[in-house]
Order: C-alpha cells, then structure tokens, then sequence
C-alpha cells in the first residue's frame, strides 16, 4: 500500500504552494508504484510521491533533468517549480510544463507502423548515452542489468503473466533466452541511462497530417503518421549497461522499426549490440512487459496487458 495517496482535493490543497500555476482544472494523469501525477488546466504536471522509498528518486530525477535539459533531441520534463512540505502533504513536490503525447502502451500503433519511432527513439539514446552524467549518479542500484538478479526476477514476473492466464504456459523461447542470460558474466559497460524506458515512458503523438490526437489515440492511420513526443519517468535514471534502454527496441519494436531504431543508434554514434548486450536486453524487455501486463490485468487496463503481451512475443522473435 501506498503511504499517500493524492486525491483531487488534495491535490488541489497542495496546488495552492504553486501560485505561479494555480488553476481550477485539475485532471487525474497517472498514479504508478513511486507518484501520483496530476495535470492542471492541461498545461502543468504536479508531481507528488506516493511513497517514502521513492524520495531518493525524485531528488534524483530532478538532478537528472536539469543536467539534461536542452540536451537531447525528444522533449524530457522541465522542472520549474519545487515545493517542500505543502497543506497535509509531508514530502515536496515538483511540477513542470506537460510534455504532450500519449503514451506508447495506450495509442494502440501496429508494429509496422511504429519505424520512424523506432529511428528517433534509437537516436534519442545515442545522444543520451553519450551524455556526461551529473556527479553522485548510482550504478544500477537496483541491479537491473545484471543477470544474477534479473533472471529469477524475470522468470517470477513472466510465471505470474503464465499464472493469470495472459500468456502460454510456456512462451516459446523464453526459457532459452533466460538461461543465456544467466550464463553471461557481469556486465562492465556503463553509460547515463533512463533505467526504466518501458512502453508507458515514451510518449507519442500523430505528426501533421494526422487524423486524431494524442489525447483521443485514434489509430487510423494517415499521412503525418506516429511520432515520438517525449520520454518521461526519470527517477531510475543512472549509470549501467547501455542494454537497459537497448531493451525498448526488443519490447516496443520489431523488423523494419527494431532495425530503424538500431540504425538510428549506431547513427547517432551509439555502439551496436553485440550478442551479450542483445541478450540483456531482450531479457530485461521480456521481464518488463510480463510485468506491465500483470500490473494492467490487475488494474483493470485491457490498452497495457494486450501491448504487452505482444511486447513479450516481441522480445523472444
């Protein structure tokens, strides 16, 4: 259980610290394991943690963004206002400008159509991982990249998807692609990144030319098509492998646009995969997906479980 939990009227009570944002329309955007996300009058974010553990992360993802702001080619969030304790909430919180889109797990994109996504979030990467990370960035606190860990975890949370019926009892390939991993040795690579850049922190919106928006989701395709708007979530921001956000293109993408993203990183001066790397990656994308698919079976979210789903399918091909 979560040690605060941020209704609207408290949200708006906190709100009131804000006086440079303060607006009347205040609009549930998300509630994950670390904040509650509220967005005001459609322009502004108000950020609020749910949870004491998840503190270390929101000063780290400040440190973060304002390291990385001007830097990289997507939209990341903007901090602009930080606020200690405010009305009956006990921690601080943060807001900035809204970062427009929708996000991937919930716009419901076939996968052939997701290949300029694929090239702009492979050079987004590149750009990021070449990054100079702000001082007192941890190396992979949670161990995320490293296969002595992330096996089992990865085999607990797709035994879980097995158990609720979301996917086979067995899906094909899994057990071989985890017992590869397992036999890899640490990993010594270290570069900036996200370290949690799964289908629900990338955003996307119809370009010009388009028909619907990002808000609606509209799926027709048309002439302006799918691009990337933002990347969100940086509170697991750190320093390891580069294979924790190579794990996006085996999750999200597949041919044409898997390889776009990767020509997109080698491009922007990225190193491509090797084997070892590739393995971490489709492991850690398998893992997260099974998870993200639980998680919206759990929550009564049907756009999250069928995404990812295909998002296990995707990181075993």
């Amino acid at each position: 259980m979560a040690e605060q939990e941020v209704d609207r009227d408290r949200a708006a009570r906190v709100l009131e610290a804000y006086p440079e944002i303060a607006g009347e329309d205040l609009r549930l955007l998300g509630v994950g394991w670390d904040n509650t996300v509220w967005l005001v009058d459609e322009r502004w974010t108000l950020r609020l943690p749910r949870r004491a553990a998840a503190l270390p992360l929101l000063e780290r993802e400040l440190t973060v963004l304002r390291a990385l702001a001007g830097r990289l080619p997507l939209p990341v969030p903007e901090p602009a206002y930080v606020v200690g304790p405010a009305a009956d909430f006990p921690w601080p919180s943060w807001a900035a400008p809204v970062v427009p889109g929708v996000e991937l797990a919930h716009a419901g994109i076939a996968d052939e159509d997701r290949v300029d996504l694929g090239a702009q979030v492979g050079g987004f990467l590149a750009v990021l991982h070449a990054q100079t990370p702000p001082p007192g960035l941890p190396h992979d606190p949670n161990r995320r990249a490293d296969m002595a860990v992330r096996v089992p975890w990865a085999r607990e949370a797709v035994a879980r998807a097995v158990g609720q019926g979301l996917v086979g009892a067995a899906p094909d390939g899994f057990e071989a692609l985890a017992t590869e991993a397992d036999a890899l040795p640490p990993t010594e690579r270290t570069v900036l990144c996200h370290g949690d850049l799964h289908l629900r922190h990338v955003l996307v919106a119809l370009r010009s030319g388009g028909r619907g928006t990002a808000d609606t989701a509209d799926t027709a395709a048309a002439p302006g098509g799918w691009a990337a708007a933002g990347v969100i979530d940086w509170g697991d921001a750190c320093l390891a492998d580069p294979a924790l956000d190579l794990s996006f293109a085996y999750a999200a993408l597949t041919g044409a646009a898997r390889e776009a993203f990767l020509t997109g990183y080698v491009d922007g001066g990225g190193t491509a995969p090797d084997r070892p790397t590739e393995v971490r990656a489709r492991l850690v994308a398998a893992g997260l997906c099974a998870m993200l698919a639980t998680t919206g079976a759990e929550g009564g979210d049907p756009a999250l479980v069928s995404e990812n789903v295909r998002g296990i399918a995707r990181a075993l091909a």
